[in-house]
Parts: C-alpha cells; sequence; structure tokens
C-alpha cells in the first residue's frame, strides 16, 4: 500500500509543485476576481460531475468479474454524456437568469463552458476509478504530471498575454480534457475486447442502485456544502471576497490534494479487497489515520499561525486578507485531510445512508452558518469562522463514528489528536501572540 501511496504522490507532488511555483506569478497576473471566476467554474463543474454519473462509477471497484466492472462504467459514461445534453440545454435556456443568480458579471461567457466540463471530468472520474481497480498507478502519475504541466502552462500564456479574465477557466478545461485524452489512449486496449450487453447494463444499475439513491446525493452535498462560499460569498459580498478566499482554500488543501487523494485512492481499493477481514481492515485504518495525522502537524499548525504574513510574503501583500482566511480554514481542514480519505470505509461497508445523513446535517448547519453571518452580521471573516466551525465539529464526530466502525479505541486516537493537533495549534498561536508583544 506504501508503495502505491508514493507512486501516486510523486505525480501529484510535481503537479502541486508546478502550481505552488507558479502561483506567485499567477497572483500578479490575475486579481482576485479572475480567481473568482475560475473557483465558480470549478464549483459548479465538480457538482454537476456527481449528478452526472449518479457516484456509480464508484462501484467500478467493487464487483469480483471484470465484465461487471466494465458494465459498471459504460453505465456511467453513458448518464455522463445524457446529463451533458440536459444541462448544455438548460444553461442555453436560462442563461440570464442563472447568471443573475450566481451574482458575478465576469462569469457570463464561461457559463456555456460549465456543461462541457462535466463531461470532461465526470468521464476522467469513471476512467481514473478503471485504472485504480487494476492498481495502475503509475499511469495515473504520468497522466496527472502532465495535466498539471498543460494547466499551469496555459494559464501563464493567457495571462502574459493579457487573456485575463477567463484564463484560469480555460487553463482549467484544456488540462481536463488533455488527461482525458491521455487516459483513455492508454486503457482502451483494455476494455476493448468487452462487448456492451444491454440487459447486463439494466442488471448493474439495479445491483448498485444505492449509488444513486443514497451516495450521489450524499457527494453532492459534501460537494455542495464545502462549495458554498462560492456561492453564498458572492451572494452577500463581492466577487473579490470569492477570490481571496478561492485563493485561501487553494492554499490550504494542498496537503489534502498532495498527501490526502494519493492515500484515499490506494485505501479504498485495500479496504475494498479487506472488507471481509475485519482486523486486516482495523489495522489498515488505524495505520493511515495515524500516519496522516503526524503528517498533518506541520504544515496547518505553520498556516494557523502566520498564514497572513505567509500570503503576503509570497504572493503580494493584496493577499494578506487571503490569508487570514487561511487561518479560520485551518482548523476544520486539519480533520478533513486526516478523515477523507478513511472516510471511504462508510462506502465500501455500504453505510450510504449514515454518509447521507452527516452530509445532509453538515449542509444545512453551513447554510445557517451564511445566513447569520452573510445576512445578519455582514462580516466575511465571521461568516467564514461560523462555517470552518460547523465543518470542524461535523467532521469530528464522523471521525468518532468511522473510528467505532473499524473497531479502533477512541482513547488512542484521542491522545494522538491531543498531541499532534491541539498542542501544536496552541503552542503556535501563544508563539504569535508572544512575537507581537515584542
Amino acid at each position: 500500500m506504501l508503495r502505491n501511496i508514493l507512486t501516486l504522490l510523486t505525480g501529484t507532488l510535481f503537479a502541486q509543485a508546478v502550481t505552488i511555483l507558479a502561483s506567485p506569478i499567477l497572483s500578479r497576473l490575475y486579481n482576485p476576481d479572475d480567481f473568482g471566476v475560475s473557483a465558480l467554474y470549478a464549483a459548479l463543474v465538480g457538482a454537476g460531475t456527481i449528478v452526472a454519473t449518479g457516484s456509480l462509477e464508484l462501484g467500478i471497484l467493487l464487483p469480483r468479474q471484470e465484465r461487471t466492472a466494465y458494465h459498471v462504467a459504460m453505465a456511467s459514461v453513458i448518464c455522463s454524456f445524457a446529463f451533458g445534453i440536459i444541462s448544455f440545454s438548460i444553461v442555453c435556456l436560462l442563461h440570464d437568469e442563472i447568471c443573475l443568480w450566481l451574482n458575478n458579471p465576469y462569469f457570463d461567457v464561461w457559463l456555456y463552458l460549465v456543461p462541457f466540463g462535466i463531461v470532461i471530468s465526470a468521464v476522467s472520474g469513471v476512467i481514473q476509478n478503471w485504472i485504480n481497480r487494476h492498481k495502475e498507478y503509475k499511469l495515473m502519475t504520468s497522466v496527472r504530471m502532465a495535466q498539471s504541466m498543460i494547466t499551469v502552462g496555459l494559464n501563464l500564456i493567457l495571462g502574459m498575454r493579457k487573456f485575463i479574465t477567463g484564463g484560469l477557466v480555460i487553463g482549467a478545461f484544456v488540462g481536463s480534457l488533455a488527461g482525458v485524452m491521455l487516459l483513455w489512449s492508454h486503457v482502451r486496449q483494455n476494455v476493448h475486447d468487452f462487448v456492451l450487453n444491454r440487459s447486463k447494463l439494466l442488471g448493474v444499475i439495479s445491483r448498485y442502485k444505492d449509488f444513486p439513491r443514497y451516495n450521489m446525493f450524499s457527494q453532492l452535498l459534501n460537494n455542495l456544502s464545502a462549495s458554498l462560499p462560492v456561492f453564498m460569498l458572492g451572494i452577500f459580498f463581492s466577487p473579490e471576497v470569492v477570490g481571496l478566499f478561492a485563493m485561501a482554500n487553494r492554499c490550504v488543501s494542498l496537503p489534502m490534494s498532495v498527501i490526502g487523494g494519493s492515500t484515499a485512492q490506494v485505501y479504498i481499493q485495500q479496504s475494498a479487497e479487506l472488507r471481509w477481514q475485519p482486523e486486516k481492515l482495523r489495522n489498515l485504518t488505524e495505520s493511515v489515520f495515524s500516519k496522516l495525522l503526524m503528517l498533518s502537524m506541520l504544515p496547518f499548525t505553520v498556516l494557523f499561525g502566520f498564514g497572513d504574513y505567509i500570503f503576503a510574503f509570497v504572493f503580494g501583500d493584496n493577499w494578506r486578507i487571503a490569508g487570514e482566511y487561511a487561518q479560520i480554514l485551518c482548523p476544520w481542514l486539519v480533520f478533513v485531510f486526516i478523515g477523507s480519505p478513511i472516510s471511504s470505509l462508510l462506502l465500501v461497508l455500504d453505510r450510504q445512508k449514515e454518509s447521507l445523513i452527516f452530509n445532509v446535517s453538515i449542509f444545512i448547519l453551513r447554510m445557517l452558518a451564511f445566513v447569520v453571518g452573510g445576512y445578519y452580521m455582514a462580516d466575511a471573516e465571521v461568516t467564514l469562522m461560523l462555517y470552518s466551525g460547523v465543518g470542524f465539529c461535523m467532521w469530528v464526530g464522523l471521525q468518532g463514528y468511522i473510528q467505532r466502525l473499524a473497531g479502533i479505541p477512541l482513547g488512542k486516537s484521542v491522545r494522538e489528536i491531543l498531541l499532534y493537533i491541539v498542542v501544536p495549534f496552541v503552542a503556535v498561536w501563544l508563539l504569535r501572540i508572544l512575537c507581537f508583544r515584542l
């Protein structure tokens, strides 16, 4: 498992290194409004992708027979194209109304690109799950590296050419399209021998009906609740605030995408194999939790204590507020980093209903946080504090449930959290106060 994680991690580290190295340049080529447009595009595509496949692609990992997995994949692809056609029709018919609701005047023309981005993202997810099933992690690594270079390269070229407003969106779109083409060029020979059977197709849809019934709504609510700031900050405040949040979230999420994302892909594949061996599954889950906890300490502690200074130094003084937002998000995102990879245990153990309950609850509470902070208090920082606080409490609760489900003693986990998270956070904040006084 460690070898597979390291293989994926190589590509992710390279991709994020390219993004990190380019960020100081991009932050000077583009302004916060441009990052707001990019964040809005990513949020809409992310939410649409989940609906497009009905989360069926996650079922590719579960069947024992290759033929069944192939039909799950094809069902997901067919649903993706059907949803793409429907969503493009809706955009054409209700374009002005959607733009008015989004309250972002810069997003006008880029709304037409969203349905195509959804289809590309959905098909990419299907192929990646097929590759994950066959443990072809080197392929995933190389494609991830190429996709990052294409995306960032286009961002830089378009920014220097003063094609600013949509440069980040175009880079993301073309990068995703290139990634799908590279993935498909490698896997098409693997599926060449399979023949699509209509009755088998309907059979797998019936067999995995709980994915669109429960998991799709669960994932959609999870995505929407994570993207709520992009929509709600735009409604209550301004595109500039959305852009500042987008930059903060992008940087704080780097540890999750670098390490957490790679770990999650390997963990779900491994846990699916060990689902009938409770002792091995417990050991695997406990090991992943402990290691992620230790890895989270340094990056999140530094960002929590000195995020505003780091952002001002790296990206320019105009982004200092984004650093303050990053400090607010850290307590919540550290638990997302630790818990997100092992939360796929709910999927493996057929606990989709519990996952749905969690995501419904956190979505409602986050909506209340934005209403209180945005409407009644009219303060962006207070709003994000409430948003982050809700996420923190809910993810701590989810961690407790997953630990219990896996049979891991809660006392041991609590001691580790105190040692690696609570004590460092308190220590760095006291150091910050001491530095101010000196």
